[in-house]
């Protein structure tokens, strides 16, 4: 989806307002990136410990209706999602202070 370049007192559109989003549906986090390469991935991340790296290339797609990338069970929410070229270290550290290096 392109988007038109605004000046900064603009009056804009809300992204909710471009996406057909179902019922209880929202938008979790949006990350600029400025081109699709090779070698780069979305790593996500949940509130119950789930982790997931995509690569980038599986979201290149306009559709109208966007892309879910990730299934959030019920009780689940995400807390983070970071753009990564694979080679990064993640460490995962819970309220009781056990800490995962990933």
């Amino acid at each position: 989806m392109k988007f038109q370049k605004l000046g900064r007192t603009a009056k804009g559109t809300a992204i909710v307002n471009l996406l057909s989003l179902d019922s209880g549906e929202k938008i979790s986090a949006i990350i600029p990136i400025q081109n699709i390469a090779e070698g780069k991935y979305l790593l996500m991340a949940t509130k119950n410990g789930v982790i997931k790296k995509t690569p980038l290339a599986e979201y290149d797609s306009s559709r109208r209706t966007g892309l879910q990338g990730i299934a959030l069970k019920d009780d689940d929410e995400l807390i983070s999602v970071k753009l990564t070229d694979g080679e990064d270290n993640v460490v995962m550290v819970t309220k009781r202070r056990s800490m995962y290096y990933i």
